[in-house]
């Protein structure tokens, strides 16, 4: 939906937030659908300037859901590509779609999708195994607190990468990401 909004000239940080997700998206054009009190968030920006740059913003989005994450206590782990993990279950996700024409990037939608109260239904046991929510290691998270944490962090990532520092998004991601071989994420002490 936000990305028909922005064709049709939605201002740069629209964002969307949807109580429940019929019709969700991941990579490879998989399906999914999570229920009230888990997060479901679109936020529309429109970058300038250096396109090749731009490319960063998967590690972005998740490097800003990681963080958003650790400020609730939990230390979460990023798993390439888009997937953030907590004591080695997923309870986050991101895409990034984009538009360009013309040879420049127009707009792109980061979409974020955390388990905040329940993991979705209708998960064979084999994913459900390995996917957690938030509720399982914080008492009582609040979606709205959550999603307002996960704007703030994009708004800050979003604007590094804007002032051409690019590589501190790499430089962090990498070290959150390294966190999978040598811990497995969990509370922070």
């Amino acid at each position: 939906w936000l990305k028909e909004q922005a064709r049709r000239g939605a201002p740069e940080w629209s964002a969307v937030l949807a109580d429940v997700q019929s019709a969700g998206r991941g990579r490879h054009g998989h399906a999914w659908g999570s229920a009230s009190g888990n997060l479901h968030l679109s936020v529309l920006v429109r970058p300038r300037g250096d396109a090749g740059s731009w490319g960063r913003l998967p590690l972005l989005a998740g490097l800003a859901v990681a963080e958003a994450l650790a400020g609730f206590g939990i230390v979460p782990v990023l798993k390439w590509p888009n997937d953030v993990l907590v004591d080695g279950r997923k309870v986050a996700g991101v895409l990034v779609e984009s538009a360009s024409a013309g040879g420049s990037l127009e707009s792109a939608v980061i979409g974020v999708g955390i388990n905040v109260a329940a993991v979705p239904e209708g998960l064979d046991a084999a994913v459900r195994a390995r996917a957690a929510c938030l509720a399982d290691f914080i008492a009582a998270p609040d979606v709205a607190e959550v999603a307002a944490a996960v704007l703030a962090r994009i708004r800050v990532w979003y604007h590094r990468l804007a002032a051409g520092e690019g590589g501190a998004i790499a430089l962090k991601d990498r070290d959150l990401a390294e966190r999978i071989g040598t811990s497995r994420g969990g509370l922070l002490a």
